[in-house]
């Protein structure tokens, strides 16, 4: 039977320490238990070979900063002593890493403070701040980036993203801007501006929001990330191992909260920024080779071989219990009364009940929490408790001491665990240094337990060091670092040419970009591209042969074997489909000895055939660049072969398609003259808007397929 009052964690002295200041002022109506047989902790390791520590440091004439301060030396101290700690294998010990310590607080308001403190003596810190990632300034510039890709018209927004890290612009060209374009929002400041310093902004918002109508959020912020580099350079700021794991946590939670778009993520960063914000995972959290600094609640459930509990003269919070009007869940109401017509109040017998209530429950409360704290400590319990005027606040515990007052009526006028702590090592037989600060005899209580109490004074503040003069510049090394910068690589023009890209891709790139009526706006609640779609679906399993098909048994077919989704089947226009059975299209079908439908294939060209940049470029345009794509029907005779394309747009001029269309066929030409036996001789477009086909000349007045996508 294993007993739960049994501690494995901590050396035995470690736990008698614990034991000696709870017996002393634990009780039931101060706490919740009576702290004795039952719930006193109980050596579960007996290794008596290495007893461990407990301590308490009062420091003199000391503020939060000066107990930093006593901490940070303290550590610096027991790592260059070699301080052992307990090893993992039982019976043996090792020194003291900065990983093996932890300073616990009530707060987060303070952790500043020891931050500082830990690095003026260069020891390496990691403080669980837990603060709203929405505000950390390594956040804010990506946050800011997202919300600008939904909405650009947003002047705060976009001038975080231009003074961040992700741009080189300064203030000082937003002014600039703004005083040559002074009306409308900033981001119609930077379209319509003639300042070519912001051409690079406008490509890099082009991408991105073409990217964000296209991938999921999480994606988008992949893609971000990749593209900016700015999770690298998070990185490489101070503390940058937090900031990336910021960043990261941050992305998290985007991806989940953006899981409908990007819309969606904007309007979750607005309900979290009115809302707690977004925190980062609640855990409490360490990080190997650091020295934490965390909350007591943060600290459950972790432990830790060195463990300072520190500032423990801050003030508790108990702000609950001064309004004129209390409530509590079983006492009800209380409230404070004004006395006639003036302006002074007195407390009624209900609300010193309440106010009596709320203020006991208050510092129970924060007597298991002190508790939490003093437990979490495995081999070495270093209490400090920071005095700005001994005299005075030593004698409130040596008034308690020497009337042995630790009972709960005595410590509920504490404002601090200091009272507690103080009280207790004043009854200790180490405390003779305590009680020179006292008038009344020293009055001790017998105790085995062993207890190390000490009086100190802080450490100095650490001076800031004058600046070094500037030093010379090295003009060899700046001769060489100009040099290494200024590299160019050979293979450079690769950079922008794709390995691989589709034909539809390299044929539309220069197509200007048009706006579609929505669905809802269609008479036939379908948009133009969907019946297309329609078309397109349905000729890929009608059955070439000798005599066409029976439209409407034909759709049924499809529709009995699953080859036709019924919706697209409900916009179907057979009276558009109709005559391209009865065309001369269909008849050289039937006549072909060979028919390929819906024909997969990859090619390999040169890029300066396929990308319009690499024309000209020397080695880059002849770079080989795999191009794929789908022909809509390859028909193969003894002695040729005839590319067929159906094209379903509305326009009715054959030169239309001529232009649009031309480059995607010669490239279809291209790739199957490498794989059939017989030349391709025609290539053809069976347009259903004009209900005619088009023949595509096979050639392109001696210019290659970049030329024709330039516009040449």
């Amino acid at each position: 039977m294993l007993a739960l009052d049994a501690n494995f964690r901590s050396a035995p002295d470690v736990i008698r320490g614990i034991n000696y200041f709870f017996e002393t002022f634990f009780s039931r109506r101060l706490g919740g238990i009576d702290y004795g047989d039952g719930q006193r902790l109980v050596v579960g390791r007996k290794d008596e070979t290495y007893p461990g520590l407990c301590e308490l440091d009062v420091i003199r004439e000391a503020d939060t900063a000066a107990d930093a301060r006593t901490i940070a030396a303290r550590i610096a101290q027991m790592m260059a002593d070699g301080y052992p700690v307990r090893d993992a294998e039982p019976g043996k010990t090792r020194p003291c890493q900065y990983d093996d310590f932890c300073i616990l607080l009530r707060g987060r308001s303070d952790f500043a403070l020891y931050e500082a403190a830990l690095t003026a003596l260069d020891i390496p810190v990691y403080a669980d701040v837990a603060a709203d990632l929405l505000d950390a300034p390594h956040v804010r510039p990506f946050a800011a980036l997202l919300r600008v890709l939904d909405n650009p018209a947003q002047d705060v927004e976009l001038s975080s993203v231009l003074l961040s890290p992700l741009y080189p612009y300064t203030p000082d060209d937003l002014v600039q801007l703004r005083a040559a374009v002074r009306g409308g929002s900033l981001y119609a400041a930077v379209l319509h501006g003639s300042d070519p310093r912001f051409a690079p902004f406008l490509q890099d918002m082009e991408v991105y929001r073409e990217l964000a109508r296209t991938l999921t959020v999480g994606q988008l912020i992949e893609e971000l990330f990749a593209r900016t580099g700015y999770l690298a350079a998070v990185g490489a700021m101070p503390d940058g191992a937090r900031c990336r794991d910021d960043l990261l946590a941050f992305a998290a939670w985007a991806a989940n909260a953006g899981a409908r778009g990007l819309s969606a993520l904007v309007r979750a960063m607005d309900a979290a920024k009115a809302g707690s914000g977004v925190q980062a995972p609640s855990i409490g959290q360490s990080r190997p080779g650091c020295v934490s600094i965390m909350t007591v609640h943060r600290s459950k459930g972790l432990e830790f071989p060195v463990v300072f509990v520190a500032n423990t003269s801050h003030k508790f919070n108990q702000s609950d219990a001064i309004y004129p009007v209390l409530y509590h869940k079983e006492l009800g109401i209380g409230l404070m009364l004004r006395a006639g017509s003036s302006a002074s109040r007195y407390k009624t017998l209900p609300y010193t009940a309440v106010v009596q209530t709320i203020k006991r429950e208050t510092l129970s409360e924060e007597m298991r929490i002190l508790y939490v704290a003093l437990t979490r400590a495995q081999d070495a319990l270093i209490i400090t408790v920071p005095l700005k005027r001994p005299e005075s606040e030593l004698k409130n515990p040596a008034m308690f001491a020497s009337a042995e007052a630790t009972d709960a009526e005595a410590m509920l006028g504490a404002q601090n665990w200091a009272l507690w702590l103080l009280t207790a090592a004043m009854l200790h037989p180490a405390s003779e240094e305590l009680w020179k600060y006292s008038e009344l005899l020293p009055h001790h209580i017998p105790t085995e337990a062993p207890l190390n109490i000490r009086l100190l004074d802080p450490p100095p503040a650490v001076q800031a060091a004058e600046p070094e003069a500037p030093a010379l510049p090295d003009d060899a090394l700046t001769e060489r670092l100009l040099e290494a910068f200024t590299w160019q690589s050979p293979n450079k023009a690769l950079e922008t040419i794709p390995v691989k890209v589709s034909v539809s891709a390299v044929t539309h790139t220069k197509q200007e970009l048009t706006l579609r009526r929505p669905a809802f706006l269609q008479k036939s609640g379908m948009t133009g591209a969907e019946r297309g779609t329609a078309i397109h679906a349905f000729l890929q399993s009608v059955p070439f042969g000798p005599q066409p098909p029976e439209l409407e048994a034909e759709v049924q077919r499809q529709l009995d074997l699953h080859l036709l989704d019924p919706e697209l089947a409900k916009v179907l226009d057979l009276e558009q489909v109709r005559p391209f059975f009865a065309s001369g299209v269909w008849q050289r079908i039937a006549a072909a000895r060979q028919v390929l439908r819906e024909e997969p294939f990859i090619t390999a060209l040169p890029a300066g055939e396929v990308v319009p940049e690499a024309a000209g470029q020397g080695r880059a345009a002849k770079a080989p660049v795999l191009v794929q794509g789908i022909a809509d029907v390859v028909l193969v005779f003894d002695d040729h072969a005839e590319i067929l394309d159906y094209k379903t747009d509305k326009s009715r001029n054959a030169t239309y398609y001529i232009e649009s269309y031309a480059a995607q066929l010669r490239l279809y030409r291209r790739a199957f003259a490498l794989r059939l036996p017989v030349p391709v001789t025609k290539l053809t477009i069976y347009s259903f808007a004009m209900q005619d086909e088009i023949d595509i000349p096979l050639e392109y007045a001696a210019f290659g397929i970049g030329d024709k996508l330039l516009g040449r």
